[in-house]
C-alpha cells in the first residue's frame, strides 16, 4: 500500500518538519501508520497550545509526555518516542527543540516499569460494558448517526477476538468474511497477516450490522466514523471512557481499564476457560499465540494473568490431583 504525506495535513508551525519525519521513515522501509496518527495528535496539541513559532519548547514537550491516569505505561512510552524522534530531526535542521533524555523512560517509575500490572476485567464487568455500548448518546464526541450500530460491535470484536485496537479500526469490508466467520488482520504488528475465527454468535451480530450499514465496497472501512471514513483511535478511546463511567467501573491509578485491557481480558478469560474445562494449557497456548498474532509463545505469557475469577478453579484442580500428596498437619 502506498502512503502519501503532505504538510497540509498538519497545521502547527512544525507541520513541514512532521511531514518530513514521516517521509524519511517510510523511505527506509517503515510503515509508520500508527506513529503518523500519534504525530497528528501531537500537531493538534501544539495548535491547541498556541505554539506560534517553529520550535519545540521544553514546557510543551513535558506537557505532552505527562502520564495520563487512564493510559497504560506503554502508551506513554510511545508518545515519548514519537516526540523525541521529531525533536532530533528539528535539532539536525537547526530548529530549537527539547530532546527528551533517554533516561526519561524511568521517570516516576511509570514508563517501562516491569511492575506494570494490566487491568483484566471480570466477565460481569465486560457484560456491563457491552450493555451500555448501546446507550452512549449519538452526539457524544461527535460520533454521528452510526454510533448505535458501530460501537456495540466494535467493542464485541475487541473483547471476543482479542484484536489490538489498531487492528480493529483498520478493518475493511473485505477483511470480515461473514460467510465463514473469519476476520483477516492485514499487516498487524510485526507486519504479519493472520486469520481470526469468530464465534457463531459474533458472526451473526456482524451480519446484522453489515446489513444495516447497507451496500459498501470491499475497500470501505468496516467500522466507520460519522463521515463514513475509518473510525479514529481518539474517538474509540473517548467512547470507551464514557462507557466505563456509565457501567460504573472505576479503578485507581495503573489499574484503570484502557482499550488494550480488552486484549488482556480476552487472553485471561481463555486461560480461565481452559482450566475450568480441564484442557491442557501447554497444548492450547501455541494456538492462542497464533490467534493473538504473536511471533513467540513468550509474547503471549504477559497476557495471561491469574485473576480472582480463575484462582479458585486452579486451586480446586490441583487439590484434586495433588492434595493427598501434601500431609495435613493437625494440632495436638
Amino acid at each position: 500500500m502506498r502512503h502519501t504525506t503532505k504538510g497540509s495535513r498538519f497545521r502547527s508551525p512544525l507541520k513541514s518538519d512532521i511531514a518530513a519525519l514521516i517521509e524519511q521513515k517510510r523511505a527506509v522501509g517503515f510503515e509508520y501508520q500508527d506513529t503518523e496518527k500519534q504525530l497528528q495528535r501531537l500537531d493538534r496539541f501544539l495548535v491547541e497550545s498556541r505554539l506560534r513559532r517553529r520550535a519545540l519548547p521544553r514546557r510543551l514537550v513535558l506537557a505532552w509526555i505527562r502520564k495520563r491516569t487512564e493510559e497504560a505505561p506503554a502508551t506513554q512510552w510511545n508518545r515519548i518516542i514519537c516526540v523525541r524522534q521529531l525533536a532530533l530531526l528539528l535539532v539536525r535542521r537547526g530548529v530549537p527543540a527539547f530532546v527528551v533524555p533517554s533516561g526519561m523512560r524511568a521517570v516516576r517509575g511509570a514508563v517501562g516499569s516491569r511492575s506494570f500490572a494490566p487491568c483484566v476485567l471480570t466477565r460481569e464487568e465486560v457484560g456491563r460494558i457491552l450493555a451500555v455500548a448501546h446507550e452512549v448518546p449519538s452526539k457524544v464526541h461527535n460520533i454521528g448517526p452510526y454510533r448505535h450500530l458501530v460501537m456495540p460491535e466494535l467493542f464485541r470484536v475487541l473483547f471476543c477476538c482479542g484484536l489490538r485496537i489498531g487492528e480493529a479500526l483498520k478493518l475493511r469490508v473485505q477483511d470480515v468474511d461473514l460467510q465463514h466467520g473469519i476476520i483477516t488482520v492485514r499487516r498487524g504488528k510485526f507486519r504479519r497477516d493472520r486469520l481470526v475465527p469468530m464465534a457463531p454468535e459474533l458472526t451473526q451480530r456482524l451480519r446484522v450490522y453489515a446489513r444495516r450499514m447497507g451496500a459498501r465496497g470491499p475497500e470501505r472501512p468496516f467500522f466507520v466514523s460519522r463521515t463514513g471514513d475509518f473510525l479514529a483511535y481518539d474517538t474509540a478511546r473517548a467512547v470507551f471512557i464514557e462507557m466505563l463511567g456509565r457501567a460504573g467501573i472505576a479503578r485507581e491509578g495503573p489499574h484503570q481499564p484502557t482499550l488494550h485491557s480488552a486484549r488482556h481480558t480476552f487472553a485471561s478469560h481463555r486461560l480461565q476457560e481452559w482450566y475450568r474445562t480441564g484442557q491442557d494449557v501447554d497444548v492450547w497456548l501455541p494456538v492462542l499465540t497464533t490467534y493473538l498474532g504473536h511471533c513467540q509463545v513468550w509474547g503471549t505469557h504477559r497476557y495471561l494473568h491469574v485473576t480472582p475469577e480463575i484462582l479458585p478453579t486452579i486451586i480446586e484442580k490441583h487439590e484434586d490431583r495433588f492434595g493427598k500428596v501434601i500431609p495435613v498437619l493437625r494440632a495436638p
